[in-house]
């Protein structure tokens, strides 16, 4: 291919990617107007901020895909709608409160299904903050503000400002796209200093004084859903899968919460902060335990997690405080019946974006093709002798699922162990049990 100039996705992904990208200003300083490899003009839509919104790059799996940037503008075209304090397309519809800007309401329109479970008091997103162990102190956030930061109709967003403890301000930005079936969120904590200890030096007010915990309660309207926490290779249900003696105060992630019952449900997606809490702010056991009493016990069903984002309770080899502009991510998908491949592909694109470059000569191009409706591939790297390459392939799915696997210049495949040691050739179809790893070279 003839270098065209102009700038290229690549998509680091085993699965074909077409989803909006974010051009910046020095990037898209050419104009407005997109077109891909083909000369289709693509849907755009200049930011308030000077990013130039695109939807339509669709890249194939480890492929890069052109385009090219030209002076003139383009009206956009799209779904979304935005007022005072709602935001809406053609799948999805949200409402932020007006007294602690969480959501309040988010309507899957393909179930009208209204996915905040807001009878406790909370909705969506809500900022909790609390001092010490005791939740008689819980407090929130208030004296919001709520603007229209970017009008649509392709890419719409409002900015929700308050006032909030344990911080000099809180913003939070809603954003979604034409014809996403998921909406993003983005806290800015401003986080003020705790206070030190009286005395410095002192290991017991170490360990137990000024401490603090910021979080942000997700209550989902689910009923009877059952909560999926995503672990490395596998998943887990807290009140099922854990030994009576595991940690229940607190969990660790890897991409992806779900909560859903056998129609409908949505999955959760955390871009910053790994550690949640189930059903309860359980996080609270300060300083060092001794007493297996202190800890939780049980676990019951539940369709609420809150998101532990910030806290000063480790008195080893942690700061006693933390300050500054801190920012954490989270993306809801309301769905219907839980599918593990879904959500597993779905959070990984979300952490693996279409990156953008200058366009190269030639278009980068995988040197295998993968069929499968589960398998993708989580690992591609050179051959540690330098002869070849290797792959892991995963399944994420919790049922047994085939895959073909295939090289572009026909050279032959073999499955190998984790020391890139081959085991023996490979056949033309492959049965994969579910959330099994397997590893193979070429």
């Amino acid at each position: 291919m003839e270098d065209k100039g102009g700038l290229e996705v690549v998509n680091t992904t085993s699965w074909k990617r077409s989803e909006m990208v974010f051009l910046s200003r020095e990037q898209s300083s050419a104009g407005d107007v997109v077109k891909d490899a083909n000369g289709k003009v693509l849907s755009s839509q200049r930011m308030a901020d000077g990013e130039l919104a695109v939807l339509g790059l669709e890249a194939d799996p480890f492929s890069s895909a052109s385009f090219t940037i030209e002076k003139g503008t383009v009206k956009p075209a799209g779904s979304v709608v935005i007022s005072k304090n709602t935001i809406s397309n053609n799948l999805i519809e949200c409402e932020i409160g007006a007294n602690h800007g969480d959501i309040i309401s988010l309507i899957d329109k393909r179930t009208g299904k209204n996915l905040a479970d807001v009878s406790g008091g909370q909705g969506l997103n809500r900022y909790l903050f609390f001092e010490g162990n005791d939740l008689a102190g819980l407090k929130t956030n208030g004296s919001v503000n709520i603007r229209i930061k970017e009008n649509g109709p392709l890419v719409g967003a409002l900015e929700i400002t308050s006032q909030a403890p344990g911080c000099n301000g809180l913003v939070t930005e809603v954003w979604l796209a034409h014809n996403a079936d998921y909406l993003v969120i983005i806290n800015i904590v401003d986080k003020k200093r705790a206070p030190m200890p009286d005395k410095i030096g002192d290991w017991f007010l170490a360990q137990n004084k000024n401490k603090e915990s910021v979080n942000f309660g997700f209550p989902f309207a689910v009923p009877g859903g059952t909560m999926r926490l995503d672990l490395p290779l596998g998943q887990m249900i807290p009140w099922i899968d854990q030994i009576p003696s595991a940690c229940k105060n607190w969990y660790t992630v890897g991409r992806w919460a779900d909560v859903s019952n056998d129609q409908f449900g949505v999955t959760w997606v955390t871009l910053d902060a790994p550690l949640l809490q189930v059903g309860e702010l359980s996080a609270r056991l300060i300083g060092s335990q001794n007493n297996p009493e202190a800890w939780r016990k049980t676990v019951e069903p539940t369709q609420t997690l809150y998101s532990w984002a910030m806290n000063n309770h480790w008195g080893t080899n942690y700061r006693q405080y933390q300050e500054g502009i801190v920012t954490f991510r989270y993306v809801l998908k309301p769905h219907d019946v839980f599918d593990a491949t879904v959500a597993n592909r779905f959070a990984t694109g979300l952490s693996q974006p279409l990156l953008v470059r200058p366009a190269g000569e030639t278009a980068l191009t995988a040197p295998f093709k993968l069929i499968s409706k589960s398998v993708t591939v989580i690992a591609c790297k050179p051959a540690d002798d330098g002869n070849g390459v290797v792959l892991t392939l995963y399944n994420p799915a919790l049922k047994p699922d085939s895959f073909i696997l295939s090289t572009v210049n026909g050279s032959k495949i073999y499955r190998c162990d984790s020391g890139e040691n081959i085991l023996g050739g490979l056949p033309a179809t492959v049965e994969m049990a579910g959330q099994a790893v397997m590893s193979v070279r070429f």
